[in-house]
């Protein structure tokens, strides 16, 4: 659209934005990011390849789901991949200190608990 990005706004610098076109997407490449990161709602989460992990409210525990396998989420594979809890983990955090979410006002989030297998 070539809209411009502000540098400021009512006196405070704007940080810009992280990302990267999805064009290459929508042509059917590969999309160029390394990791898509949420957090909503004190909901959190994060992507890469076809690990997702995923933790609900401030201090709920991450949730590891492959989604090529499952894609309904329906087996939480956190405990038999702490590895893979602990690097994705990792990635949101410092993901969160860049992106201005954290820290969260008050409350520390849980970067590191994973949730049993029910």
């Amino acid at each position: 659209a070539a809209a411009q990005y502000p540098s400021s706004f009512e006196g405070n610098t704007i940080l810009p934005l992280e990302g990267k076109s999805l064009l290459p997407v929508l042509n059917g490449k590969p999309s160029g990011h390394d990791a898509l990161f949420f957090e909503h709602e004190r909901n959190a989460g994060v992507r890469r390849g076809n690990m997702k992990l995923a933790r609900k409210g401030l201090n709920g525990e991450w949730e590891l789901y492959d989604v090529s396998k499952d894609r309904a989420e329906q087996h939480n594979l956190a405990s038999s991949n702490p590895e893979t809890v602990q690097e994705l983990a990792r990635l949101w955090n410092e993901w969160g200190h860049r992106a201005n979410v954290l820290p969260y006002p008050n409350r520390k989030p849980n970067i590191s608990k994973s949730k049993k297998p029910e």
